[in-house]
Parts: C-alpha cells; structure tokens; sequence
C-alpha cells in the first residue's frame, strides 16, 4: 500500500560567499537575518514594531518564503541578501534545491 509512504521534501538550500570563503550554507529558512530585517518584516506583515517570538518566527518565514520565491524565478540580489543578512562582504550566493 501507498497510503504510508512518506513524501519527499523540496529542501531549499543556500550557500554564501565572500570570494572563496563560505559565509552561510543551509536550509534558506535558517539564514541568519539581522535584527532590522526581522523588525522591518514583523512591521510590514503584522504592524508589530515589539514582535513576539511567534511573530519574530513567522516574519523569519515569511522572509525566507520572500527570498525562495525570487530564487526561484532566476533573480539573484545580492544587494537584498547583503540588508537581509547584514553580510556586507558577501559576493555570490549559490541556491540548490534538494528533495
């Protein structure tokens, strides 16, 4: 029977460089974000400047759904992942995906 089979998980991954260094590699949604992209995302979904560790969560989600999204239809904004990350030094991100 089928029925018990486990599904396959897409897992997006996302690897950060700065020249040959490896700043970041991992799950897009574990990316470490800096304090103001959090504020600014718990803000703009929730009108809540003070979030709570549910609402700091879901706007961590919410960006890493943001950033997969655009990943996913080829656009690469290092610009945006540099604010995002507050990684000014980094010069290429790498995305995979895995199943």
């Amino acid at each position: 029977m089928e029925i018990f089979r486990k599904k396959s998980r897409i897992t997006h991954r996302i690897t950060l460089k700065s020249a040959d260094q490896v700043l970041y590699e991992g799950p897009v949604s574990e990316i470490p974000l800096t304090e103001e992209a959090i504020l600014s995302a718990s803000i703009r979904y929730f009108n809540d400047p003070e979030p709570c560790e549910i609402h700091r969560s879901a706007a961590r989600l919410r960006i890493a759904a943001d950033l997969t999204a655009s990943l996913l239809q080829g656009e690469k904004d290092l610009a945006q992942i540099r604010a995002l990350t507050g990684l000014s030094e980094l010069t290429d991100a790498v995305w995979t995906k895995t199943a």
